[in-house]
C-alpha cells in the first residue's frame, strides 16, 4: 500500500490585500504570512 504523509498543521494563514494606485489602472497586492496578531509581517508586493 502506498504511505501518503499530510502536512501536519499549516504553519501561518495567507492573507491579501489589494490597494489601487492613483492612477486608477494598477494596483498593488500585499500577501502577508501568519497570525497578523503575534508575528511580524512580511509583505510580498505584486506590480500588476
Amino acid at each position: 500500500m502506498e504511505n501518503e504523509q499530510q502536512p501536519e498543521k499549516a504553519i501561518g494563514e495567507m492573507h491579501k490585500r489589494r490597494e489601487t494606485m492613483a492612477d486608477g489602472r494598477r494596483y498593488i497586492i500585499f500577501y502577508t504570512f501568519g497570525n497578523e496578531e503575534t508575528e511580524p509581517q512580511n509583505e510580498v508586493k505584486e506590480n500588476v
